[in-house]
């Protein structure tokens, strides 16, 4: 209690002391205290304690004044424990931030030379001491025969007493190259040549530098000695650079250095262009290890261009060229495909379908139309079958070739014939095989050999006796002009001229007038399509001798025309090996099939 009041004195004192004098001091004599100082504290033994508070206390000041000191026991957040003060704005950490470093400070006196040292003692058999100008250094023996040797100012084993080689100065600005580089190809002849100035007359020994930049790349440099004047040294390139760029070497001779650059090429190359059926006449130089570039785009009908190939593997404009010689790049094609429409030409209606260009059309559909029999479908004249590759580029439309029978018709003997009609004309569509002319008049039997030979009358006969394919007359027989019904004739050769345009021309004509298969055909049966209805057979022939021949493998249909007044006449022959309606002579007396045609 006593001590309490004598601090609450104390404080009221200094308060009175304050006002009074303006200045106050502990430990401090009145008339020392600092001019500046409205309250100076002195003490070697205690400090100044400010009130302490956590932060949350702190912050609890209302209205805290400008200056306002406080020391904060809590560290929250970015205010670790410590001094603070109020600056009237907010609390401030009573510590500040380390200032910059003051500027070096001066270089002190040098002190005094120390002493020299002593030598030290040898540590192997043999060993030397030499002073190296800065501090006594060792030197310790070497193999048999070397001789110790001053090489610049030191001691040195030596062999021959040649010190190591050394130049005064390495021309690494002039280096000489010769050859060139190129990426991707074995390096062959180059080299590149130092010039050196004060040469020692020492050796140098080979080196191998890796290349760094391009790599892929040596330079190798022999062992050798320096001249004891000026000279050169020569590097030898070898290998094959991974790209095109620089290749750089350290050179490292004679104590000096240099960086070596070599500039390394992308060769340079012709690619053709091979457009594999389409339109295209181009080339170009491309370099090796670099983009192709622009690439054509060639055109091919009924086709989608794909791009190019070498060697099946695909090539683009963005693609490294990676083949070292000139090469062709082969155009990739891909066929379109075209829908197929079908005209029925009057008959049933069928579906269409999709075909690919330049393959075959494959299964075609079968229309029905009454009283005509379906002899196939065509484009633009052109017969189409299911084997007929689509050479169309476009959607297209097939339509169907229709065979129209005309009315059946009897010969004298009772002999009922099909017929059919072919553009204007209209034919028997089997082979005659009457034995009377239309007046009733009986024809010569002439399967007799010896009768065929002799008779220079009208005459028929069986192909060994066979009416499989009708009968075979003599042109003796078809010149009577009675040989086929009233109001029927055999035909003339224009007659077979009409017919072979109409069926497109001679060398088609024939197998559109071949019944198909090989029932009565012998194979192969060449391109028989039957498409004209003829239904034409291999009825063979006859010769003049009486010998039979080609039964099953030819047919041959007289001509009315004579041949020049001779003893030939015009035919027209079929075969099983060819597609073509041929026109032949025979003497007239040979036998061969008829075919009437109306009038």
């Amino acid at each position: 209690m006593k001590k309490t009041l004598l601090n609450t004195l104390t404080f009221v004192s200094l308060c009175i002391a304050s006002a009074a004098n303006a200045q106050v001091g502990i430990g401090v004599p009145a008339g020392d205290i600092h001019p500046t100082a409205e309250l100076e504290v002195k003490s070697t033994k205690k400090g100044f304690l400010p009130p302490r508070m956590t932060n949350e206390e702190r912050n609890a000041i209302a209205t805290p004044a400008t200056g306002l000191l406080i020391y904060q026991t809590d560290a929250v957040a970015n205010n670790p424990a410590g001094l603070y003060f109020y600056d009237g704005t907010s609390w401030k950490n009573g510590i500040g931030a380390q200032g910059e470093v003051g500027p070096k400070g001066d270089k002190g006196d040098k002190g005094e030379q120390g002493d020299a040292g002593t030598m030290p003692s040898g540590t192997t058999l043999g060993e030397m001491i030499y002073w190296n100008g800065t501090k006594w250094a060792s030197l310790v023996t070497n193999t048999n025969g070397q001789i110790l040797t001053n090489c610049d100012g030191l001691p040195t084993w030596t062999t021959g007493g040649i010190c190591l080689g050394k130049i005064a100065s390495l021309n690494c600005d002039g280096v000489s190259v010769n050859g060139a580089l190129n990426h991707g190809v074995a390096v062959s002849n180059v080299s590149c040549v130092y010039s050196y100035l004060g040469g020692n007359g020492g050796d140098y020994s080979s080196q191998n530098i890796k290349s760094s930049g391009v790599t892929g790349l040596t330079a190798t440099l022999s062992s050798g000695k320096f001249t004891n004047s000026n000279g050169t040294v020569t590097y030898i390139i070898e290998g094959i650079p991974s790209a095109s760029g620089t290749a750089s070497f350290e050179v490292n001779v004679g104590g000096k250095t240099c960086t070596l650059t070599l500039t390394v090429n992308s060769p340079s190359y012709l690619v053709t262009f091979d457009s594999n059926g389409g339109t295209i006449s181009a080339s170009k130089t491309v370099k090796y290890g670099t983009a192709y570039g622009t690439l054509p785009i060639p055109t091919k009908e009924g086709y989608t261009f794909t791009g190019w190939s070498l060697n099946a593997t695909t090539i683009s404009a963005t693609s490294n060229v990676a083949t070292m010689s000139d090469h062709t790049l082969v155009a990739q094609w891909q066929a379109n495909s075209y829908l197929v429409t079908f005209n029925s030409n009057g008959g049933d209606l069928i579906t269409s379908k999709t075909v690919t260009y330049g393959t075959a059309y494959g299964t075609l559909p079968i229309p029905i139309k009454e009283g005509s029999t379906f002899t196939g479908w065509s484009l633009n004249a052109t017969r189409i079958t299911a084997t007929t590759n689509v050479a169309t580029a476009s959607n297209h439309t097939l339509v169907a070739q229709w065979t129209l029978f005309g009315p059946n018709i009897s010969d004298v003997d009772g002999n009922v014939y099909k017929t059919v009609i072919i553009g204007n004309q209209q034919w028997m569509a089997e082979n005659l095989k009457v034995s009377q002319y239309n007046d009733r008049t009986p024809i010569t039997d002439g399967n007799s050999s010896t009768v065929w030979q002799n008779n220079t009358t009208g005459a028929w006969t069986n192909y060994e006796n066979s009416t499989k394919y009708g009968k075979l007359y003599n042109w003796y027989a078809v010149n009577t002009q009675k040989l086929c019904p009233t109001g029927w004739h055999v035909p003339n050769d224009d007659d077979w001229n009409i017919l072979s345009a109409y069926l497109g021309g001679g060398d088609v004509a024939g197998g559109k007038m071949k019944e198909v298969g090989n029932i009565n055909w012998a194979s192969p049966n060449v391109d028989a399509s039957n498409e004209s209805s003829f239904s034409g057979l291999p009825g063979g022939y006859r010769l003049e001798n009486g010998n039979f021949g080609d039964f099953g493998t030819d047919g041959y249909w007289w001509s009315y025309t004579d041949y020049y007044n001779s003893n030939r006449a015009l035919s027209r022959g079929i075969h099983n090996d060819q597609a073509k309606l041929v026109n032949y002579t025979h003497f007239k007396k040979s036998g061969l099939s008829v075919r009437c045609l109306k009038d």
